[in-house]
């Protein structure tokens, strides 16, 4: 039987998987209370992706709101 630990770290590199294959497609999730360290990962990925080129960027939204400046950051990027 697998352990509970087992079973996290498996969902945790589905997650990463699933991370980088959305960054594949240029497309960016934006998931949660938008805080400081959701914006500046959600920057970061703009930025990485604005980088290799300057195709489009698809940006995905499921959020339920949060701080209004770390909002503003992402919007502005």
């Amino acid at each position: 039987m697998r352990g509970m630990a087992e079973r996290s770290e498996e969902s945790a590199g589905r997650e990463e998987g699933l991370g980088l294959r959305m960054l594949k497609t240029r497309t960016v999730l934006v998931s949660g209370a938008v805080d400081d360290k959701l914006a500046e990962k959600t920057i970061a990925q703009l930025l990485i992706l604005d980088a290799e080129n300057h195709e489009p960027i698809r940006v995905m939204i499921t959020s339920q709101g949060g701080h209004v400046d770390s909002g503003f950051a992402i919007h502005d990027m």
